[in-house]
């Protein structure tokens, strides 16, 4: 009876060490995927960082670009204007 108890008692024991064990493996797999997620959000705020920086630089080229047509354009209506109103008082 003794025996039993014993067999018993070491069988549970033994199954609590298996499932102990698998826990902690869990544990480390877990710790891992993590830190891969943390490598990658890390990743991806660099990369989101260069982004906005890169679309901030392309908008100021973007605006300065348009200014400079704005400009030239501005000049050739001139440039027409004071042709046409020159051609209206030669003619004239």
């Amino acid at each position: 009876m003794l025996v039993k108890i014993h067999l018993t008692f070491a069988g549970n024991i033994n199954r609590q060490n298996l499932e102990m064990a698998d826990i902690e493996r869990s544990i480390r797999h877990m710790q891992n995927d993590m830190i891969k997620l943390n490598k990658l959000i890390h990743k991806e705020k660099g990369i989101q960082m260069d982004l906005s920086q890169n679309n901030v630089l392309m908008e100021n080229d973007f605006v300065g670009s348009l200014k400079v047509s704005i400009v030239l354009l501005l000049f050739v209506s001139i440039h027409v204007l004071l042709s046409c109103s020159l051609q209206l008082t030669w003619h004239a």
